[in-house]
């Protein structure tokens, strides 16, 4: 039979907790840098629907083409303002 030891769970718990607050906490701060930068460009008049929708799709794993041409759309429809 397998012997518990509580002090060993206690701590690797304890550790876990830990690790995940900091995770938790580096997690707000990058939403934080997330969100200043999409204001920044709105304060800029850029159309950041089509910036998180080329984000979105860079992360999915889109073409670059595919991507690029979105992006050429922000740039031109940023110009014409």
């Amino acid at each position: 039979m397998t012997m518990i030891n509580y002090s060993e769970i206690s701590e690797t718990v304890q550790n876990c907790v830990s690790r995940l607050v900091a995770l938790e906490n580096e997690k707000a701060r990058t939403d934080e840098e997330i969100s200043a930068l999409y204001r920044e460009l709105k304060h800029q008049k850029f159309d950041t629907k089509r910036i998180r929708q080329a984000v979105s799709l860079h992360r999915k794993g889109h073409a670059d083409r595919e991507i690029g041409a979105l992006l050429d759309t922000v740039i031109t429809d940023h110009i014409r303002r």
